[in-house]
């Protein structure tokens, strides 16, 4: 991870504005891959727009009349701007387009020179929250303030009583762009001439000012700032009056390098009446930066294309493309997605546009509905990193590539099969931030699916969480249908993801599942469970919403820890496993199913029937009477499970027939019981949605019974050979 990195405000509130997804190439170091980009503009009638697509912008037309100067995204507390003479902040702009006052800068505590437009001039938000502000005073010197919680005994504001300004800096030029910055303080753009980081520890630093510094031809200046970091490496990004990017390595001490030396604009033009003025945000989370051009009201979407070690370079992604506002005054850029859950119900919430992941059929038992998402790509799984090198031959560019993704494993273990996968190592910084009071659990991929082979053992997912308060009912369906590239963004040979059950390779499955980051499986982990339900893409029932890996698939042989401890072990382990697929056990589906029906038992017993979740003292998520009736249907079901299993070693077909039908009735009835049986109460009573994760795992069981355990049991039948056929 990057040692400065750009961080915002951690408390959880519904932030919902539309999203632009922005694919890049992979990276050993940073994982994050979706973001949300917003233009906004100045005037009568200015409309805040957002990216949704690839891109392209559509209006937030509750916005109009508000005179945007600057303003910050931020994950988790919505949208802060400046709107002429104040700041105000919009929590929730897609539901209502209300704003609250945070800070009238014309307020006499403040002493700012309320006879100028430009009263306030830029706005940041840190990691804990707190406003900086840069305003104008009398004269020709500007001061930089923070605003802290009233203690009682500073001096709040009129408008704001829980809010008090500190002075940082005062007498300083004017402060045209603000970036909070973790570990680094306030980086700020002075003047159009000079870089200043304002630090915590109360000094200022003249990082770089002047031509010779930074670079500037003629009569160019500043205009404005951005922070990105990738690897070790850290920069400030400088657009220009002249459309150029410069760059200033962090760790350096100049001068500063050219990152971009221009764009061609005005292809879109229609409609603005834009001046001159360039403007620069960078992701914090994936590897692009986009640009803005008021002239021509259009955005462009760039990305790095040197080398790590190398000076800083940028080329074009995509656009430029019109904002299709009159005026573009300038950009802010998030780190993750937001979606208002209440919205998912009836209709359907796309989460993902490029590659598709949507979001319908949820349920919930509370006002709260807020859902802030992020998507993380190319976490490794750290078991297979021996199978994923030996893949390549030694020296070649995969080769090279797969060694600097897998770099920060562990020795890779001699059985691989025999290990749960800790990711939590991997997710990017971004989400670790949201935990930091206790921290993230190890979450757990389990033994019997791993990163695919195809893919280069990576794992995708989306990562999500959801506004306190939140309660989910019965479950929710989720399909992805990711598109899969190489390096050249060519579709991946041999064979496309998203297979039907008519696959000729039954192990060509794209798994999904869930972990949940708050509330653990039966044996106290942060376990992954499968959740697909359906063929044709990857379709999915869940419970609730938190981490979702994908890009997953059936491990080719498993691995029964019980095996050589408990003598009532229904079946044994598989001993050594290549990883080849074509190395694949044939009982892989029936062993998945008997893990699945002992997870399914010990989640009856150990959470929906016991006083488990947040509150030992409580009840359980169903009642008595429910918890009998449910624990009976499932000794039955396991029953007949288990005779299934032994009937299908070698047995009289109609034998086996019989046993595997009998346990699909046993299993038809668990399903009616659960699907009449309610948790005790409502509200809190279930707040892991235990109730809604039992059905959810027992659609999965059927799933995995009818489509890929009965299927690979006919056609070892039919063929008399190993059901995998390379």
């Amino acid at each position: 991870m990057c040692g400065i990195r750009i961080v915002t405000r951690l408390s959880l509130c519904s932030a919902l504005l539309l999203a632009f997804t922005a694919t890049h190439a992979q990276s050993a170091i940073d994982r994050l891959a979706l973001d949300r980009a917003l233009a906004f503009g100045g005037g009568e009638g200015a409309k805040l727009v957002s990216t949704e697509g690839a891109p392209s912008f559509s209006y937030l037309d509750k916005f109009n009349g508000n005179t945007l100067v600057s303003c910050q995204l931020t994950p988790f507390d919505g949208l802060y701007c400046i709107d002429f003479k104040a700041v105000r902040h919009w929590a929730d702009p897609l539901k209502d387009g209300q704003s609250t006052l945070v800070v009238d800068c014309e307020e006499s505590v403040l002493g700012l020179d309320g006879r100028k437009d430009n009263t306030c001039t830029s706005v940041a938000i840190d990691a804990d929250g707190v406003i900086w502000l840069g305003g104008k005073d009398k004269g020709k010197a500007n001061t930089l303030f923070k605003f802290v919680a009233s203690d009682g005994i500073c001096v709040p504001l009129t408008s704001n009583p829980g809010l008090c300004p500190v002075e940082v800096a005062s007498g300083r030029p004017l402060l045209m762009d603000l970036v909070a910055v973790d570990g680094l303080g306030i980086l700020a753009l002075e003047g159009g001439k000079s870089l200043v980081a304002f630090r915590d520890d109360g000094t200022t630093d003249e990082i770089a000012g002047g031509k010779a510094d930074l670079q500037l031809i003629g009569p160019e200046q500043l205009a404005s700032l951005s922070f990105f970091a990738f690897g070790d490496r850290n920069f400030a990004l400088l657009a220009t009056t002249a459309g150029r990017i410069l760059a200033w390595d962090l760790a350096g001490s100049g001068p500063a390098s050219v990152a971009l030396e221009s764009v061609t604009w005005g292809g879109q033009t229609t409609g603005c009446n834009g001046v001159p003025g360039f403007a620069v945000r960078a992701s914090a989370g994936s590897d692009i930066i986009y640009m803005s051009n008021g002239a021509s009201c259009e955005v462009a979407v760039l990305e790095r294309t040197s080398d790590d070690a190398a000076p800083l370079a940028l080329g074009l992604v995509s656009g430029p493309v019109s904002t299709g506002l009159a005026t573009t005054t300038g950009l802010t850029v998030g780190p993750a997605n937001v979606v208002n859950l209440a919205n998912c119900g009836d209709m359907t919430c796309s989460l993902v546009e490029e590659g598709r992941a949507e979001l319908t059929y949820v349920k919930l038992a509370s006002d709260a509905s807020g859902l802030t998402y992020f998507q993380v790509k190319g976490i490794p799984d750290c078991r297979w990193k021996e199978a994923a090198l030996n893949k390549y031959a030694d020296g070649t560019e995969d080769h090279e590539r797969i060694s600097a993704i897998f770099a920060n494993c562990p020795a890779a273990p001699a059985h691989p099969e025999r290990e749960r996968l800790d990711i939590t190592p991997f997710l990017p910084e971004q989400i670790h931030e949201m935990f930091t009071n206790p921290g993230l659990p190890p979450l757990l991929i389990p033994r019997y699916v791993r990163g695919q082979y195809q893919n280069d053992f990576l794992i995708n997912g989306l990562f999500g969480v959801t506004e306190k308060g939140v309660l989910f009912r019965d479950t929710f369906e989720l399909y992805y249908k990711w598109e899969r590239k190489d390096a050249d963004g060519n579709p991946l040979p041999p064979y496309q993801p998203n297979f039907e059950c008519t696959d000729e390779n039954l192990l060509h499955w794209d798994v999904a599942g869930t972990i949940s980051e708050h509330f653990t499986a039966a044996d106290n982990s942060h376990l992954m469970f499968v959740t697909n339900t359906d063929c044709g893409g990857t379709r999915t029932t869940d419970p609730r919403f938190s981490f979702k890996p994908s890009n997953l698939e059936p491990t080719p042989c498993t691995f029964n820890p019980k095996d050589g401890v408990d003598p009532d072990v229904i079946w044994r382990s598989d001993g050594v496993c290549s990883g080849l697929p074509e190395d694949a056990d044939d009982a892989v589906y029936a062993k998945m199913l008997l893990i699945m029906a002992d997870d399914f038992a010990k989640t009856v017993t150990e959470r929906a029937c016991k006083n488990a979740d947040e509150d030992p003292a409580g009840p359980a998520a169903l009642d008595t009477a429910g918890c009998q009736m449910i624990e009976s249907r499932v000794d039955n079901m396991i029953d007949k499970l288990h005779k299934c299993w032994y009937a299908a070693q070698m047995p009289k077909q109609s034998s086996g027939d019989q046993n595997c039908n009998s346990f699909e009735s046993q299993l038809a009835n668990l399903e009616n019981e659960l699907e009449y049986e309610a948790p005790l109460a409502q509200g809190a009573k279930d707040p892991a949605n235990r109730h809604g994760e039992l059905k959810a795992r027992a659609k999965v069981m059927r799933y995995v019974f009818e489509k890929r355990f009965m299927e690979s049991l006919l056609r070892l039948r039919a063929n008399d050979e190993h059901f995998v056929e390379p």
